[in-house]
């Protein structure tokens, strides 16, 4: 099972609680749009077992965006 932590716009990189960890990309897509705090949702989405709260990973693997055209854009951060 692939791990996924999302943190939503907004969230702070070294804070476990701002973290959403899910199991699958649909379910990252999920937690990404649903933040309504912010004009245009997005989240940064680090893959695997590595806790980037921890280690102030400051690198995402993933930026997840709704694009110019209404989708979901799955940008390399």
């Amino acid at each position: 099972m692939a791990t996924y932590h999302v943190l939503t716009a907004g969230g702070y990189a070294d804070t476990q609680a701002d973290y959403v960890t899910v199991n699958s990309r649909d379910e990252a897509k999920a937690v990404a749009v649903t933040d309504s705090a912010w004009r245009t949702p997005g989240a940064h989405v680090f893959h695997g077992s590595r806790t980037p709260w921890e280690e102030r990973d400051a690198y995402p693997d993933w930026y997840i965006e709704i694009g110019p055209r209404g989708g979901i854009v799955w940008g390399v951060a």
